[in-house]
């Protein structure tokens, strides 16, 4: 995936950035990456009355999306 025209990897959860001859590194998720599915460990909490997705300091936002299909982006960080 592309984020802000950067390319991103992204499996069961985790960000991946590739560096060095086909050589991957775990990063934090990109503002504005877009998932289908959430991380494992995420839980629903409230911040200023809306519902958020928290997983190791990172913040998801889910909604629907012009396909009508559930998804979930990356809004902030702890």
């Amino acid at each position: 995936m592309y984020v802000g025209g950067i390319p991103y990897f992204y499996y069961s959860g985790m960000f991946y950035r590739s560096y060095n001859n086909n050589q991957y590194e775990v990063i934090r998720p990109p503002i504005g990456a877009v998932v289908t599915e959430l991380p494992a460990d995420a839980q629903g909490v409230i911040v200023d009355g809306d519902e958020y997705f928290l997983s190791y300091g990172t913040y998801y936002r889910a909604y629907v999306n012009e396909n009508h299909q559930l998804v979930y982006e990356v809004v902030g960080e702890q």
